[in-house]
């Protein structure tokens, strides 16, 4: 049986790049990879196979052509399948049961157990709107990845999709990735979130020209620059899924309170002042 990942995080946080670079990995690794795209702008399988247009379920559905289920799949980067669910199948208003219900879809159709993945990799979009907890419950989803980076606004909403995934968090796998760190400071900002969150840091992925590199010309890191240091990382993290590094989660994942969090947010505030602005703790100048 399939291994479910779902990515999650803030929109613009590196979310989809991660995805697809995670899926080149495990794909070059010898797994079998689909990734399915659950964003309306249907891109999370632009880097895995270049500047071809992939057929969206939404499209499928309203072919009058009949088109064969087969078709739904593009193939990428070392035979990763590729499936973008495009725009909303309803006007529920709510993202959530719209990717739930389209997932459903694409399982109905059968091309999923016919490509037979190894690992199905779930690129969710930044906005998930209401009752995200209940995103692709049917799937029973393995393993969970909370994408952040280390500036405050992307930890807000990690904290709340914290509070989301909770419940689910308790029986499956669920742990932070860090995303474009540059510093020292900033990779203890992410770690200590990660602890006062309780949750464990499945990688810590620095910011690099490499990956600019590698999606100017519409490829993974993996593809383009295998041998970079952030490739490594990539293909890391997937070692680490493949090794069942994260089968379970420790249970203890507990979202921070908003009076915690602004609290917490202040002392790192005030840390990053005196390193620099010279301003020390009783307030004077140095």
């Amino acid at each position: 049986m399939a291994k479910q990942i779902a990515l999650y995080g803030k929109g613009g946080v590196g979310k989809t790049t991660i995805a697809a670079n995670l899926a080149a990995a495990l794909a070059a690794g010898g797994e079998r990879v689909l990734l399915i795209g659950c964003s309306p702008t249907a891109d999370s399988s632009h880097l895995l196979i270049g500047e071809t247009g992939p057929l969206t379920l939404r499209s499928f559905l309203q072919s009058k052509t009949c088109p064969d289920p087969e078709e739904l799949i593009a193939t990428g980067y070392h035979g990763v399948g590729c499936i973008e669910i495009g725009e909303s199948l309803d006007n529920c208003g709510c993202s959530s049961r719209s990717i739930a219900a389209a997932v459903d879809k694409i399982y109905e159709t059968g091309v999923i157990d016919s490509f037979a993945p190894d690992f199905v990799i779930y690129d969710m979009p930044g906005d998930l709107g209401c009752l995200a907890e209940l995103t692709l419950e049917k799937r029973s989803v393995d393993l969970s990845f909370i994408i952040t980076s280390a500036d405050f606004q992307a930890m807000y909403a990690a904290n709340r999709l914290i509070a989301l995934l909770k419940k689910a968090s308790e029986k499956r796998g669920l742990a932070l990735v860090v995303n474009g760190s540059v510093s020292s400071f900033e990779d203890s900002f992410a770690e200590d979130f990660a602890g006062q969150v309780g949750l464990p840091v499945a990688a810590a992925i620095p910011r690099s020209f490499a990956v600019r590199h590698s999606e100017l010309y519409g490829k993974t890191v993996i593809e383009a620059g295998p041998l970079s240091s952030h490739a490594y990382a990539y293909r890391g993290l997937a070692r680490k899924i493949v090794d069942n590094g994260f089968a379970t989660s420790s249970g203890k994942a507990e979202p921070l309170d908003a009076a915690t969090l602004k609290e917490w947010a202040h002392e790192w505030g005030r840390r990053l002042g005196e390193l620099e602005f010279g301003i020390i703790s009783d307030g004077a100048g140095v």
